[in-house]
């Protein structure tokens, strides 16, 4: 078991713990962020918001294509290949993860993969996912 001291730690790294992280370290601030996830974003970017958000997008291309008819436009055999679109969207999250940790790792901000618990006030307990 190691022990280390830290001014700051963050548990979890969704959009307010990134955040904070980020901004502890542009104040100067040594900050440590742990989340179960390989890479910061949290469930919003890795299962929630922007994965739907991404989803919704190609539903409104879909929808607007369909609506350019009325103004003249056709566009002939309009199709929607599921498989290829969660690609798109798989990759759209995948990217936003990697310059989020990019961000977090110019910060010289300290990423943790694992699952951490309080103690105390004052102790973190860090189990890494890694061993």
């Amino acid at each position: 078991m190691s022990s280390k001291k830290t001014p700051l730690v963050i548990l979890g790294a969704g959009p307010g713990g990134f955040a904070a992280a980020i901004r502890a370290a542009n104040n100067g601030i040594k900050t440590v962020l742990i989340d179960e996830r390989p890479e910061p974003g949290g469930v919003c970017l890795h299962s929630g918001c922007i994965p739907s958000k991404a989803l919704r997008h190609v539903t409104d291309v879909v929808s607007r294509a369909k609506e350019a008819r009325e103004m003249g436009v056709r566009f002939s055999g309009l199709h929607v290949d599921r498989v290829q679109m969660r690609a798109w969207k798989n990759w759209v999250t995948k990217s936003m993860a990697h310059n989020l940790a990019r961000l977090v790792d110019r910060r010289k901000i300290k990423y943790l993969h694992g699952r951490a618990r309080f103690v105390d006030r004052h102790e973190v307990e860090v189990a890494l996912a890694n061993g």
